[in-house]
């Protein structure tokens, strides 16, 4: 699945990152990481970042801005594309995707990550339903545990 390329702008990845309650204890994964913007803003609070990325270039990238910021020992991106490649422990899974990806993803995520929060910037998750919706800046920001959030086991 193709999702196009948009920067995270870093007082969104803060706030993502916030509303997740991510600290040097989390380990963030971050799906479609792009340019590792979030990856570096997680690795900065003392999480271990973990970015999934299909773009090779883009994988590149990331690496370079990691290593040139300091934060190789905190962070990393795998080449793979999130639909079918093995998915890492975390605590916290970060979305920048589409809403059609989002969807795509999330069964993934109720089956192998129920426990984990996921942060999904400006797209909901179809057929979630958000812990929080924090309105911040003119974005919204889904907070959401796959196995609260999907129905499938009642609070």
């Amino acid at each position: 699945m193709r999702v196009p390329f948009g920067r995270t702008r870093s007082w969104i990845a803060r706030r993502m990152l916030s509303d997740a309650e991510v600290n040097g204890n989390s380990t963030v994964l971050d799906l479609g990481s792009g340019a590792g913007d979030i990856l570096m803003e997680a690795a900065a609070l003392g999480a271990r970042a973990i970015g999934l990325e299909r773009d090779p270039v883009l994988v590149s990238e990331s690496r370079r801005r990691i290593e040139v910021t300091g934060l190789a020992r905190r962070a990393d991106v795998v080449e793979g594309d999130f639909l079918t490649a093995r998915i890492p422990r975390a605590d916290v899974v970060t979305l920048y995707l589409t809403r059609a990806a989002n969807a795509a993803v999330a069964r993934r995520l109720e089956l192998e990550l129920p426990t984990a929060k996921v942060v999904a910037h400006g797209f909901p998750v179809p057929g979630w339903r958000p812990l929080e919706v924090d309105e911040y800046g003119g974005t919204r920001i889904y907070l959401y545990v796959p196995a609260l959030s999907s129905g499938r086991i009642r609070r």
